[in-house]
């Protein structure tokens, strides 16, 4: 047999066998583990009560909560059933005694909501003390409320401004320049703003 026939059946017989395709084991998809409930605790709950009159700025803010996938209680101002603000409501009392806090912040429409009783004001108000909880205001006009004196009419602003060197180097440099500005015509509304001295300013709860 010539080198060629053998060189040819050899050839033959590698193109007969061919390796059989391995089987991978497929995947199996993982289930990202579920934690256990949480059992009564003298904490406070990550968890944000929205109180909402439908006004934009708290809307707003609930919406955002809602987005980042916050935890989140709402009570609608609106609705004669809505849930009524306690104490009770706020925190919850352990067997042993202690109270466990249910919100970790709380969202108002403004620093003061005439759809909120007396009686509701004064939970909130224990509550954010006792537990050291936030308040959120989602919208506040300036009054001595919160610290700051109602604003005056103070006159129109109109002329030539540039920005002053401070300014410029606060990230304003590009307006090297002055530039006209007209504040448009006289208008009676407050436009001027000014904060009330510490000493004499009855601050609310924070």
């Amino acid at each position: 047999m010539s080198a060629v026939v053998v060189l040819a059946v050899a050839c033959g017989r590698s193109a007969a066998v061919q390796p059989k395709p391995q089987h991978l084991p497929s995947a199996v998809p993982t289930v990202a583990p579920t934690a256990p409930p949480v059992g009564p605790h003298g904490g406070i709950d990550l968890r944000v009560l929205v109180v909402t009159d439908g006004t934009p700025a708290v809307q707003a803010i609930s919406q955002q909560v809602t987005t980042e996938g916050i935890p989140s209680t709402v009570v609608n101002l609106k609705r004669s059933s809505r849930q009524v603000i306690t104490r009770t409501f706020l925190a919850r009392t352990l067997p042993g005694g202690t109270q466990g806090g249910n919100f970790e912040g709380v969202v108002l429409p403004s620093a003061v909501s005439p759809n909120l009783s007396a009686s509701e004001e004064s939970a909130l108000a224990w509550y954010e003390e006792k537990f050291k909880v936030r308040q959120v205001d989602a919208y506040s006009p300036p009054m001595p409320d919160i610290g700051m004196n109602a604003p005056v009419y103070s006159g129109l602003l109109s002329g030539t401004m540039s920005v002053t060197k401070a300014g410029a180097s606060a990230g304003f440099g590009y307006l090297n320049q002055s530039f006209p500005f007209s504040g448009g015509r006289p208008d009676p509304r407050p436009s001027a703003i000014s904060p009330i001295p510490c000493q004499a300013a009855a601050l609310p709860r924070s």
